[in-house]
């Protein structure tokens, strides 16, 4: 499992520096390592919509932006709860080794051992000012003693990561290039990094949720997949009004460029639909 840690640190990096190519390579590999616990996890959880071609955020497909225990809280919202809602967010925590993290919210405070980013991924804005989540994950090496002999929940976290994070870079080198089959493959990326962190029950941080529903949202509008588009964005602002109800979403850094995408979309709709009043 070193070698995973490490291939999936190296595609960050050369993420950080622009080289995308290099990047998918090194993701690439780390799925390829790990192709049986995706195969097996395919074979046994993929959910009939994914089976069936359904994409993530499409209003049919049954897939949500709240796991079950937190729609739950979501609905009977309880102060005695706070701490288990707080725990949700906890950045893929999981009783074998709470320190591989999702939680890219942190990412820049230097006194957060979970992971690290870069000045380089700091801007966030394509030309059209639509807020691109940019911030891949980092598996932090001190995690690496617990995984020469790693749980199989702890190894299908990391798919979970190594699959985002190929996601995003196909897409960043897309909007580096303009290639319109590169956003294709971003998609179909993302829709499985999508399932599969919601078939694996993984604890991962709703920021995830939020970052792979953004991007996927902006690649559907980009395509003019507008109920595609418009799906994913309505769950983001469900997800985000449960933050909000919940006192968390001061602790997500990129909380205004979502947000504004959320209200574009909305405001978009709006428009389009004022001629029909």
């Amino acid at each position: 499992m070193f070698r995973v840690v490490v291939l999936n640190n190296e595609g960050v990096q050369s993420m950080e520096h622009g080289r995308f190519n290099d990047a998918v390579v090194s993701f690439t590999k780390v799925l390829q390592i790990l192709s049986p616990i995706i195969s097996d996890t395919r074979a046994r959880h993929m959910s009939p919509s994914a089976a069936n071609g359904g994409a993530p955020c499409a209003p049919s497909a049954s897939s949500t932006s709240l796991t079950s225990r937190q729609q739950q809280h979501h609905q009977e919202p309880s102060h005695s709860e706070q701490p288990t809602q707080y725990h949700e967010l906890e950045p893929l925590q999981e009783s074998e080794d709470p320190k591989l993290s999702s939680d890219a919210s942190k990412a820049s405070d230097s006194s957060s051992p979970h992971c690290s980013r870069s000045g380089a991924m700091e801007a966030a804005s394509t030309e059209n000012e639509e807020f691109v989540f940019r911030d891949p994950i980092v598996i932090p090496f001190d995690v690496m003693s617990s995984m020469e002999e790693p749980s199989e929940r702890l190894i299908k976290k990391v798919v979970v990561v190594a699959m985002y994070n190929l996601a995003l870079s196909v897409h960043l080198s897309a909007l580096s290039s303009r290639d319109g089959i590169d956003l294709t493959r971003a998609e179909r990326l993302y829709q499985l990094a999508f399932q599969m962190h919601l078939e694996e029950s993984c604890d991962v941080t709703l920021l995830y949720s939020l970052a792979l529903m953004n991007n996927l949202g902006l690649i559907y509008r980009a395509k003019g997949e507008t109920e595609q588009s418009k799906a994913c964005f309505e769950s983001m602002l469900s997800t985000m009004m449960y933050l909000l109800e919940s006192d968390e979403a001061k602790t997500i850094k990129q909380w205004d460029g979502l947000l504004s995408n959320v209200m574009d979309s909305i405001f978009k709709v709006q428009e389009v639909a004022a001629p029909a009043a």
